[in-house]
């Protein structure tokens, strides 16, 4: 196992030793091996699936029982769309960069966000809010579609072509548990892709800013993943996602080092990594708004 492998796998083990085995037996799968190859044929970056796929897999769900700090948020976000005409014109030469306009579109946006957080979601990788319960299908398909999404655009990115690679994503999510059986797999992911709202998906350029920061804590090179990060910033490079048809996205501007937070946690192994996927496609709301995942942080 390489080291960026085995570092990946200490992460999961320190939250849920049951996470380790799983990852094992999805890393030793066939599948895996010949679906980990096929990708970087195509110019996509191995880890940088594996990183993906396993911050997406394995996550926990805790409902916020203190919700004191966001009624706070909450007032203070309802004072300043309150603010008289003279306060108002007071907050604006304080952002000379922001129109009157943005800067309601933010305060409603973030009074939404805040309103709909009822959850904690949360992974040895990152962690955010949720408005969804542990209860129902919609956490998992959530995670299943940004999982897919950002393996598709990387691939694509990678490659520099616009064929999707269905049977490479059908494999690699099947391995890993997030694909349930299915007669055809290929049908299935290409249902699913486009079922997911364009406005909806994550940033690919702050998942490779995520990756450089696990693979720096992993003390191994950067790879091609790291490669397509640097070049997509640079805006006189004619490869850039001119269409947005990538969905490139902008740098996260709040990061946090969700690895050196873990904690351990105990349990026994299960036979075989379960699935979490449901059978069919299905529509999901956007957890993923404002750079996605709601107010996501590492």
């Amino acid at each position: 196992m390489s080291e960026f492998r085995a570092y990946i796998r200490s992460q999961l083990a320190r939250w849920d030793p049951r996470w380790a085995e799983e990852w094992d037996q999805a890393i030793g799968d066939g599948q895996t091996a010949a679906a980990l190859g096929r990708i970087k044929k195509l110019g996509g970056d191995p880890d940088f699936c594996l990183y993906v796929l396993a911050d997406y897999r394995w996550r926990k769900l805790r409902p916020l029982r203190d919700l004191r700090h966001r009624d706070e948020l909450l007032r203070a976000i309802n004072a300043l769309l309150r603010a008289s005409d003279l306060w108002a014109s007071v907050l604006r030469r304080g952002s000379p960069a922001l129109s009157s306009e943005a800067m309601q579109d933010f305060l409603f946006e973030a009074r939404l966000q805040l309103q709909a957080a009822r959850a904690l979601d949360e992974g040895p990788f990152s962690r955010t809010t949720t408005d969804r319960s542990p209860r129902g299908k919609e956490w998992l398909s959530d995670r299943q579609s940004t999982c897919l999404s950002l393996l598709d655009r990387h691939i694509r990115h990678g490659s520099g072509r616009r064929r999707r690679a269905r049977r490479v994503l059908a494999d690699i999510l099947t391995a890993f548990g997030l694909l349930s059986a299915s007669k055809d797999p290929e049908r299935w992911v290409e249902k699913r892709l486009e079922r997911i709202d364009p406005k909806a998906r994550f940033p690919l350029r702050v998942s490779y800013q995520w990756f450089h920061d696990v693979h720096r804590q992993a003390g191994t090179r950067c790879s091609r993943a790291c490669e397509l990060w640097r070049v997509s910033r640079d805006r006189t490079d004619p490869s850039r996602d001119a269409d947005d048809d990538l969905f490139l996205g902008s740098e996260v501007r709040f990061v946090r080092n969700q690895a050196e937070e873990v904690r351990p946690s105990r349990g026994s192994a299960d036979a075989r990594p379960p699935a979490i996927a449901v059978d069919q496609p299905v529509d999901r709301r956007s957890a993923e708004k404002n750079t996605g995942k709601n107010a996501q942080t590492r």
